[in-house]
C-alpha cells in the first residue's frame, strides 16, 4: 500500500471520528441535582450544602446518586429519601413546573451490593413544598414525614454507602445519564493482498462505552513489508448508542466495506 494512501485512509477514519464525538456533546441545560436528605449513624445530610456530590439533572434519563458514609454507619434508618432540587433557571422540580414529570425508584445498593428492593407505589412525591421551593421526593424510609413508607427496612445495616438509581421523564428534555450501562462496538473488515493493515479505535465516554473499530487490510504489491497505523479519538454518550457510530459506518460503507455491528450489555 502507498503511504500517501494509507495516511489518507487514516485521515477520513478520524475526520469521521472527529465529527462523531462532536454530535455526542449535550447541551441539555441543568434544570435540578439530586441528593440524599436524612440521617444515618452519624452522618447527616438535609439540603444539598450538606451532601457531598450532588447528581446534576439535565432531563428525562436514568441516574445514580451514592452517598458515602464517613461516621462508621448505622442499623438503624429512621428517614432517607433522595431529594431533587431546581437549578437553572427552574423555579421547582416538581409537577408544577414540569406537569408530566413522573420519577422512579429503579435499583438500591447498599455497601457495593445490589438488594432486592420494591418501591411503594406512594414512594415518589414530585411536589413537596417546604420554605418556598418545591422538590420532589424519593422516599425509601420514612418515619417523620408522614408517609410511613418503610421500602428500605428500618434495621438495615449500612457501613459504608447507599446508592440509588432512578429514572426521571416527563421534563419535555433529553438528559444526560451518569450510569455506565452499555458498550457498542462497530468493527469492518477488508480483505486484501497483502498484509498492511490500517486500525482506527475511537474511544468513547465513561457514560457509556461506545466503541467503533474500524480493521482495513489492503495493499498492491508495491511493500513487502507489514505496516500498521492506529489512530484513536474520543467519542460518545449514554443517549447515543449505536446511532453514534452513524458517520464512521457511512464513510466506510460508500467505501463498499462490510459493516457489523454488536451492542454489548
Amino acid at each position: 500500500m502507498k503511504i500517501s494512501k494509507l495516511f489518507a485512509t487514516i485521515s477520513a477514519v478520524a475526520v469521521a471520528a472527529t465529527g462523531l464525538s462532536a454530535l455526542n456533546v449535550s447541551a441539555a441545560e441543568q434544570i435540578g441535582q439530586a441528593y440524599f436528605i436524612g440521617q444515618l449513624g452519624g452522618d447527616q445530610s438535609w439540603n444539598v450544602e450538606d451532601f457531598a456530590s450532588p447528581v446534576a439533572i439535565d432531563g428525562d434519563a436514568q441516574y445514580e446518586v451514592e452517598w458515602t458514609l464517613t461516621a462508621g454507619g448505622t442499623d438503624t434508618v429512621q428517614f432517607l429519601a433522595v431529594c431533587i432540587a431546581p437549578t437553572g433557571t427552574a423555579d421547582n422540580f416538581t409537577t408544577d413546573s414540569f406537569p408530566n414529570l413522573s420519577a422512579t425508584i429503579d435499583e438500591v445498593w447498599v455497601d457495593g451490593s445490589k438488594i432486592s428492593y420494591t418501591a411503594s407505589a406512594d414512594a415518589i412525591e414530585t411536589a413537596y413544598y417546604e420554605g418556598g421551593t418545591g422538590v420532589t421526593r424519593l422516599y425509601l424510609h420514612d418515619e417523620w414525614a408522614g408517609t410511613g413508607i418503610a421500602d428500605l427496612p428500618g434495621n438495615t445495616a449500612i457501613g459504608t454507602s447507599i446508592k440509588v438509581v432512578f429514572t426521571i421523564s416527563g421534563t419535555g428534555a433529553e438528559g444526560t445519564s451518569n450510569i455506565a450501562s452499555e458498550e457498542t462496538v462497530v468493527t469492518t473488515t477488508t480483505a486484501a493482498a497483502n498484509d498492511d493493515t490500517v486500525t482506527t479505535t475511537t474511544a468513547a465516554a465513561a457514560e457509556d462505552d461506545n466503541t467503533a473499530t474500524t480493521t482495513t487490510a489492503a495493499g498492491n504489491g508495491e511493500s513487502s513489508a507489514d505496516s500498521v497505523a492506529t489512530t484513536t479519538a474520543a467519542a460518545g454518550n449514554a443517549a447515543t448508542g449505536v446511532e453514534g457510530v452513524a458517520s464512521v459506518v457511512a464513510l466506510l460503507t460508500i467505501a463498499g466495506v462490510a459493516v457489523v455491528a454488536t451492542k454489548k450489555h
